[in-house]
């Protein structure tokens, strides 16, 4: 069973990831500009829920998502902590 949640949270650090890049690379240039000229003075790592893969399997998932805070913006992703957590790092 921990295997089967590592395993989903890595995928879902991959695709947290992933949509950061490809948001990014659909960045308007003006924008892009605008997000290098600014300068980030507070930054966190977030971890997102898990599940394991049996209960994935059920169909069991947690009913709400991930709510960025006002005045937060999520710059990245990854995995993290000791069972590979996936993770999102706010800054604000």
């Amino acid at each position: 069973m921990k295997k089967h949640s590592i395993l989903f949270s890595g995928l879902l650090g991959l695709v947290v990831s992933l949509g950061a890049l490809n948001a990014f690379a659909e960045a308007d240039p003006e924008e892009s500009k605008e997000q290098s000229d600014e300068q980030l003075s507070e930054c966190f790592a977030a971890t997102l829920w898990q599940v394991s893969g049996r209960s994935l399997n059920k169909g069991e998932v947690p009913e709400k998502t991930v709510k960025v805070p006002e005045g937060w913006k999520v710059v990245g992703g990854g995995i993290g902590g000791a069972r590979g957590e996936a993770l999102m790092i706010l800054c604000r």
